[in-house]
């Protein structure tokens, strides 16, 4: 399996755990999006730059926060970890 694609199976777990009977698609419109959004931004070897984190950061939180309302500084530090290890 791809990292990236280990990367969408740990970010739905994490999206998962949050979901309510009344949000069941969501989990997964969430983890495409962010997919979408860290392959527009990442580039090989972000991880190791600080421009690089911190572009992949702030494309992470304003998915969760401005388009999901997802606000929970928990919630996106495990996703910004999974980020960090998966791509």
């Amino acid at each position: 399996m791809p990292r990236e694609e280990q990367g969408k199976a740990a970010l739905t777990e994490l999206f998962s755990a949050l979901k309510t009977d009344g949000t069941p698609v969501i989990v997964e419109n969430i983890v495409n999006r962010i997919d979408e959004v860290l392959r527009g931004v990442r580039f090989e070897g972000w991880q190791s730059t600080i421009r690089g984190d911190k572009e992949v950061q702030q494309a992470l939180r304003k998915t969760l926060y401005v388009q999901f309302k997802i606000r929970d500084a928990d919630v996106f530090e495990k996703a910004l970890g999974y980020v960090r290890e998966y791509y």
